[in-house]
């Protein structure tokens, strides 16, 4: 009997995934071209839109690094 050894595939896997914010913010941005959604569902879209709009993502060129520190 031959035994052959397979490399965990769910480390590689993981790693290769965009982070879950990046998969979270792709799949909010599609909901929100739909014509209609669940009430509960556009409740959260619209908490999720509420946070964007109190807390912007500054310009790419603001010179302000991740940490808030400045450049």
């Amino acid at each position: 009997m031959k035994i052959t050894h397979l490399d965990p595939y769910d480390s590689r896997r993981a790693s290769a995934y965009p982070e879950v914010g990046e998969q979270l913010d792709a799949i909010w941005k599609a909901l929100a071209q739909l014509p209609a959604l669940p009430p509960d569902t556009a409740a959260m879209l619209q908490r999720i839109r509420q946070v964007k709009t109190d807390y912007p993502k500054p310009p790419p060129d603001a010179g302000v690094l991740h940490s808030g520190a400045p450049t």
